[in-house]
């Protein structure tokens, strides 16, 4: 389900706002805008197709940033967003970078396995080869 246009155009600046941000190296202010775009989503925030995406971004800062923290506060909500969306193990793979950053590899290997079996290896395409290792150890 998506947003009714004038909070969909309002996320969309936040989002926008995030990406330049991040093109100027400021990923603090960049997850803060990820953080505005999930505040102004309507209560029902996780039917939202928006809600997927702002989740994810700011798991992908939080990381790069190096707060974990956050990444945990927040990564339980991948899960549960826009649950009409096709169950490709992204959510899972999130799910391990966050458990794997965070030091707990023995967890993100099963979560690694599912995104693993669910994609067909495609989640782990374009990422960085120590998660597909984590299969492996």
């Amino acid at each position: 389900m998506e947003c009714d246009e004038k909070i969909g155009a309002r996320i969309r600046q936040f989002m926008d706002d995030c990406n330049t941000f991040y093109e100027q190296g400021q990923l603090s202010k960049a997850r803060d805008s990820l953080f505005e775009a999930w505040g102004i989503l309507p209560d029902e925030k996780y039917i939202y197709d928006e809600s997927y995406w702002i989740v994810a971004f700011i798991l992908d800062l939080s990381i790069e940033l190096h707060d974990m923290d956050v990444a945990n506060q927040w990564v339980d909500k991948i899960l549960k967003c826009d649950l009409e969306r096709q169950d490709d193990g992204d959510r899972e793979m999130w799910v391990g970078k966050v458990l794997c950053e965070s030091g707990k590899t023995d967890e993100a290997k099963k979560y690694f396995e599912i995104a693993f079996k669910k994609s067909e290896g495609r989640c782990f395409v374009g990422d960085d080869a120590k998660y597909l290792c984590v299969i492996s150890a």
